[in-house]
């Protein structure tokens, strides 16, 4: 019967009964005297594919590990400042508003060259 492991990320006790499970309950273990019980646990046939299994996912864990340290320190990193505008008179609460009647003034005006221009074409 396969050994029955337990890791410190298996909430249960788990049948070692492929190479990846073994490989999965070696990477668990904290430390390197359990991890080489494991493996010496491990059936013959396997041992190599098992070690095998065992550097893919070290590898595979390394690299992310040292994304997620890339990651954190890109968001501490802030974008350069907007470089200050040198004229800072301008305001568009400067200028003032016109009267409606100025403005329907010019709207009529608009109108009635329309309303030439429409009939001139005609």
């Amino acid at each position: 019967m396969p050994p029955i492991v337990g890791g410190m990320n298996i909430k249960r006790p788990q049948i070692l009964s492929r190479p990846r499970d073994y490989a999965i309950a070696i990477l668990a273990e904290s430390s390197r005297e359990e991890r080489n019980r494991l493996l010496e646990r491990c059936p013959e046939q396997w041992r190599d594919l098992v070690r095998g299994h065992v550097k893919a996912l070290w590898c595979k864990t390394k690299a992310y590990q040292q994304y997620q340290i890339e990651k954190r320190l890109g968001e501490r990193e802030k974008p350069t400042p907007a470089p200050r505008r040198e004229d800072t008179s301008f305001r568009v609460s400067d200028f003032k508003k016109a009267p409606p009647e100025v403005a329907h003034a010019h709207l009529s005006e608009l109108r009635q060259k329309l309303a030439r221009s429409g009939a001139a074409n005609a």
